[in-house]
């Protein structure tokens, strides 16, 4: 999310793409929680890198040999990039052991169940004990 702020420093076609797809991977982390939605993220990641790097340029003149010139928001949103990629690899390394709990297998436990009306209780349990019991005779 933080990488999507960081692209409307500076608004052009290309960082509202680039926005957009931040955006999308916040969003499959946050409603799924799954190794999938972490990938997405640190793939996105490197790739954001492997485009702003080439990007950077270098100075001809008064910089040394080969010192790049990023701007500032450039410098932030790749130690940004950076940050979450070595965050996601660390939700990826959790979620490989045995045991990792996901959103999914949280969810399949009764907690998250839709909850069930007086009615739906009433006619799972059965008829009540006097309705079966049998008369005297």
């Amino acid at each position: 999310m933080s990488s999507a702020v960081l692209h409307a420093s500076s608004p052009t076609p290309w960082t509202a793409v680039m926005a957009a797809a931040c955006l999308y991977c916040a969003y499959e982390v946050w409603r799924f929680d799954t190794v999938r939605s972490w990938v997405l993220v640190a793939v996105m990641n490197v790739a954001m890198i492997a485009v702003h790097l080439p990007l950077a340029g270098h100075r001809h003149g008064n910089a040394a040999a080969g010192e790049a010139s990023m701007g500032t928001a450039m410098q932030l949103a790749t130690g940004v990039a950076a940050t979450e990629i070595v965050f996601a690899a660390i939700v990826l390394y959790r979620l490989s052991l045995p045991g990792a709990r996901t959103v999914q297998n949280r969810c399949a436990s009764a907690a998250c169940a839709p909850r069930r009306s007086d009615d739906q209780r009433r006619r799972a349990a059965g008829p009540p004990a006097a309705a079966t019991a049998r008369p005297h005779p």
